[in-house]
């Protein structure tokens, strides 16, 4: 964003600070907490392989994040599983939690 003259800058500051602002009062508390929780399971998981959790200094993200999906899906990764396979949608959270910790 260096490259936008200050005013649009400036501008566009406000306004992620507002979309923001506006995503994080449409959800629940319930669902924030989970969400962080997702969040810490995956810096977990990237501090084991070495790796800063924003993994900027992967180019191919896709990788990383389906063995972190499988791990999640087999129960290893997944809290209140006992190392059982988790139910439905469950990997899907998880996947959209670390996509708005990226964020």
């Amino acid at each position: 964003m260096g490259a936008l003259p200050s005013a649009a800058e400036h501008e566009f500051h406000r306004d992620l600070r507002l979309a923001e602002e506006a995503t994080e009062s449409g959800i629940v508390p319930g669902r924030s907490t989970a969400a962080r929780k997702d969040w810490e399971v995956w810096c977990g998981f990237c501090a084991v392989l070495g790796q800063d959790p924003l993994v900027s200094t992967i180019t191919d993200k896709v990788t990383i994040l389906q063995v972190f999906a499988h791990r999640v899906r087999i129960g290893l990764l997944a809290r209140y599983t006992g190392g059982k396979p988790v139910q439905a949608r469950i990997v899907e959270d998880y996947l959209r939690s670390v996509g708005q910790g990226f964020t």
